[in-house]
């Protein structure tokens, strides 16, 4: 599809050139190769074929002709940046098993490819603008000042100002799409109407007042809770008579249909353990309320903890999980798991049978600075300063943008000798049983040491 906009095959088609030397002609691309993009074309009912002619489906002649002015074909700058190439084809494999993927919440606010939003998503957006505005104009009280948040290209504040023409526009976003925001306005001659609030929509002092809050395309890209604060926030804002209007891809109770807001729908995964539970037991992931109140079913009386899950698969789509072993103010690293699925401990893996894990592993006991930065070793300070206990342990891991992920931490994680195996690790375990002895020797020496005056009793032999 990408190389079909960028080429302008449609719209050379529509315009005439139908054959593929014509094609050749106008584009200058190789025959071969256009003769093979439009017979697939063809197939996914883009284009029609007549012998050696091509001609344009009635989708394709509305949608993809540049010539029509509903022409969305643009769309493909931001659906097929690498950006969101990334987010489906980097582990399409993981998206599944977990639920989604980690979605465009995770992208900067001032990254450019929210320019490339703004302004390649715009022809997609107008049809659906003009609706909504459509529908605000027939209610029964116009709104004469209205709240856009997370205006983008600006399109449906303004095709309300268009509507309704002592409307008040107030749209929120970040700088870098408002240059597009206000061609949008100028264009549409409500510029003197448009006025911006530039920050995030969750905390920047936006006004209140307001007749209309239109919240158009952003709640899916938030978790329940998040789109709750949004809400609540948009609430308060509004005048006595106000209402908030949102806009968003809601499939059918099937699920199924329609197609397009079906195929949108996802779902955030979250993490349920019971309490008391440990290793792994009983802990599971689920992708949606159903199948979580099922398992929480099965244990009606216990309480359990509900964690929010953060992907953490390394590029290479394998899952990391680092162990270190807090011993009085050393942090010393005791292993390294690498494994397939997303619930890892090093028992449960393949290293015993793949040298170049085990290889990993041991370069991280000998060099940890080599992975964790100093700002991760910052981190893991801090944590172990609040935790307040001279010995502990803690499961961590790297995303992918570098941030230190936690997974537990607590003062029960087992470090042992039994690694027959993993040969590798016998010197970084004593180093970690010789710490464990030191720090006694040391409190014994000094009789009672705890700020908090707790005897510490041990026999040291």
């Amino acid at each position: 599809m990408t190389a079909a906009v960028k080429l302008d095959v449609f719209s050379l088609i529509g315009a005439g050139s139908t054959t593929v030397d014509a094609l050749v002609s106008a584009t200058g691309a190789s025959p071969r190769g256009l003769r093979i993009l439009c017979d697939y074309l063809t197939v996914i009912g883009l284009l029609q074929k007549q012998g050696t002619n091509y001609d344009l489906t009635p989708a394709a002649r509305r949608f993809l002709d540049r010539s029509s002015p509903l022409a969305m074909g643009d769309c493909v700058d931001f659906l097929a940046a690498p950006e969101m190439l990334a987010l489906v084809l980097d582990d399409p494999v993981s998206y599944v098993r977990r639920g989604g993927a980690e979605g465009l919440s995770v992208i900067a606010p001032d990254h450019p490819v929210w320019v490339r939003f703004a302004r390649a998503m715009a022809p997609f957006a107008a049809l659906t603008a003009k609706r909504v505005a459509a529908y605000v104009a027939t209610l029964p009280q116009s709104p004469l000042t209205v709240l856009d948040v997370a205006a983008g290209h600006g399109l449906y504040g303004i095709e309300v100002a268009r509507a309704v023409p002592a409307a008040l526009v107030t749209a929120v976003d970040w700088a870098g799409v408002f240059a597009i925001a206000r061609e949008n306005a100028k264009a549409a001659g409500v510029d003197d109407r448009f006025r911006t609030v530039v920050g995030s929509a969750f905390d920047v002092e936006w006004g209140g007042g307001f007749d209309l809050v239109l919240l158009a395309n952003i709640l899916h890209y938030f978790d329940r809770d998040t789109c709750v604060a949004l809400l609540r926030r948009a609430k308060s804002s509004l005048s006595p008579t106000g209402r908030i209007l949102g806009v968003e891809f809601v499939p059918n109770s099937d699920r199924v249909s329609p197609p397009l807001q079906a195929a949108f729908a996802f779902s955030s995964s979250v993490l349920a353990r019971p309490v008391g539970t440990h290793g792994g037991d009983d802990f599971e992931k689920f992708a949606d309320a159903a199948a979580l109140a099922a398992f929480l079913s099965q244990r009606p009386d216990h309480d359990h903890y509900l964690i929010e899950y953060i992907g953490y698969r390394s590029r290479d789509g394998y899952f990391r999980k680092y162990r270190f072993i807090f011993v009085d103010d050393q942090i010393l690293p005791y292993h390294l798991c690498i494994g397939n699925d997303w619930k890892v401990h090093h028992i449960s893996t393949d290293m015993a049978n793949q040298p170049w894990m085990q290889r990993e592993e041991e370069a991280f006991l000998n060099n940890p600075t080599a992975v964790f930065s100093p700002a991760h070793y910052q981190a893991l300070h801090t944590i172990r300063e609040r935790i307040g206990l001279e010995y502990c342990g803690i499961d961590c891991a790297l995303d992918l943008s570098g941030n230190l992920v936690v997974f537990e931490a607590n003062a029960s994680m087992l470090v042992h000798d039994q690694n027959e195996k993993f040969s590798y690790k016998a010197p970084f375990v004593h180093r970690i049983k010789s710490a464990f002895d030191d720090m006694l020797r040391k409190f014994a020496a000094a009789g009672i040491s705890r700020e908090d005056g707790a005897a510490i009793v041990t026999k040291v032999g």
